[in-house]
């Protein structure tokens, strides 16, 4: 028998800032004043079309109407402009415990729990909202804040079984099951983002103080295989294969998911010589998202993930090591219709990772 624990960030990604607020948050008044502007313009223009021909019938108004509003509204509407900010944090805590017994020689059955601690905080603005009719400047009199918390806590259940077939080849394989996760909302919002939620909306329905959000973590299957042709060489390749269609989000949002996700990889090891073991490596992660699911609250984009690192062992017990990291996204474009017509949103991302560790051995 062996024991072991762990306490790691598993998930979350950290924190972002964005200085010019999200898209999310803008198209909240984008779409509106948009909507409230060609209302008004259908009214002004029908009432006008009904005077010059005051013996049309209502589907020849109705034509006029059509072929006239949206020309008032370009020569009237020049647009709008706000100031906006959002900061977001995500930080999902794993502090795992687990046994391994070894039934053989060359084969081992492991099990665990891992308990996630998960604490995230949006935090945000949008103000001095105007409207541009004519040459006029209109404040739309509607600022945006808020500030919201989320917690929860789960338990991910793991299994999983390494078989060491001879000196060259080893296998082994890893199951965490799905991590049923609630976060729940301590919010504090103005009145007009109050008055968005009570009118339902997507975005801000989410953030709801007092609410509880299904955020459920995937499970995911791991398999991986090395090979050492020589004891200085260890070659290595893995498979993982996320549940994401299964793991229940806000709204269902895992409907929207095409097929789940899958990742491939492969790394090499060489100890070239007593002092130094050098590697390389590669991985291929394939998401399934459907356009719909994308939104820049969440998303992800396909990539090529590339790195190289040096192991340099300092003493018999104490190792350094330097790595660094690159990802190549495969960036996604998603074009939706709004009231003013179709807009195009592009997602990308951008990571560059350097990593030192050190090893001491008792």
């Amino acid at each position: 028998w062996s024991v072991n624990a762990n306490l790691s960030l598993g998930g979350g990604g950290g924190k972002c800032e964005f200085d010019q607020g999200l898209g999310s948050f803008e198209a909240l008044y984008a779409g509106n004043i948009y909507r409230q502007i060609y209302q008004g313009v259908i009214q002004q223009v029908t009432q006008q079309v009904t005077t010059a021909m005051p013996g049309a019938t209502p589907e020849q108004i109705s034509q006029v109407v059509a072929e006239q509003a949206p020309i008032v509204m370009e020569n009237t509407y020049q647009g709008y402009s706000l100031d906006s900010y959002m900061k977001g944090r995500q930080y999902y805590f794993g502090l795992s415990l687990g046994a391994t017994y070894k039934f053989m020689d060359n084969l081992a059955g492991f099990i665990g729990l891992r308990g996630v601690y998960a604490t995230c905080n949006y935090n945000g603005y949008v103000q001095d909202v105007n409207y541009y009719l004519g040459g006029n400047k209109i404040n739309a009199q509607s600022d945006l804040a808020l500030n919201c918390d989320q917690t929860g806590f789960g338990v991910t259940p793991i299994i999983g079984i390494d078989y060491k077939i001879n000196k060259h080849w080893n296998i082994a394989a890893k199951y965490e099951a799905e991590t049923k996760l609630l976060l729940k909302n301590k919010s504090e919002m103005n009145n007009f983002a109050k008055q968005q939620v009570n009118e339902g909306n997507a975005t801000l329905k989410q953030f709801e103080d007092g609410k509880k959000v299904e955020s459920n973590i995937p499970g995911i299957l791991n398999v991986g295989v090395m090979y050492s042709p020589i004891d200085q060489v260890r070659l290595m390749g893995g498979w993982h294969y996320y549940f994401d269609k299964a793991a229940k989000q806000y709204n269902n949002k895992q409907n929207l998911i095409d097929k789940n996700t899958q990742e491939f990889s492969a790394g090499a090891e060489w100890d070239c010589c007593k002092w130094v073991t050098v590697s390389a490596s590669w991985q291929n992660t394939r998401y399934g998202l459907s356009d719909a699911y994308m939104n820049d609250l969440s998303f992800n984009c396909s990539n090529n993930m590339v790195g190289a690192g040096v192991r340099v062992h300092a003493t018999s017990r104490l190792s350094i090591d330097l790595g660094y990291m690159h990802t190549f996204y495969k960036d996604k474009e998603v074009t939706t219709q709004t009231a003013a017509g179709p807009k195009t949103d592009r997602y990308s991302r951008k990571n560059r990772v350097l990593g030192v560790g050190v090893n001491v051995e008792f």
